[in-house]
């Protein structure tokens, strides 16, 4: 006697939602999405102006410093804080790129 059942031929896919690659990309984005908030990530670039919205640390202001160097140093200039306002729990940071010898006349024209 033959039996009843069939038997699925195996096609070679697989089910996207269950392979080790869906799971991998789902947690990697899960984690992205997690640490969205963790350093410096609201700014505006506008020209060689930038702005930081952090919160009131010295741990965030040290972010938001190297960021503003990392950002300027693609431009081959120098980050120099214009200016800084803070709340009890929020600053708000400019910073402006500019050459190496004009940020120099800069911060001497302020020790004047």
């Amino acid at each position: 006697m033959k039996a009843q059942g069939t038997r699925q031929q195996a096609t070679g896919k697989v089910n996207f939602r269950h392979s080790p690659f869906a799971i991998r990309l789902g947690a990697a984005v899960v984690a992205a999405a997690l640490c969205a908030g963790c350093g410096p990530q609201p700014w505006v670039q506008e020209g060689n102006y930038l702005t930081y919205d952090h919160p009131f640390s010295e741990a965030s202001a040290q972010a938001v410093r190297k960021n503003a160097e990392w950002t300027c140093g693609q431009r081959d200039l120098a980050a120099f804080e214009s200016s800084r306002v803070c709340s009890l729990t929020q600053c708000t940071t400019s910073y402006q790129c500019m050459s190496d010898a004009d940020a120099q006349r800069l911060i001497g024209e302020k020790k004047k």
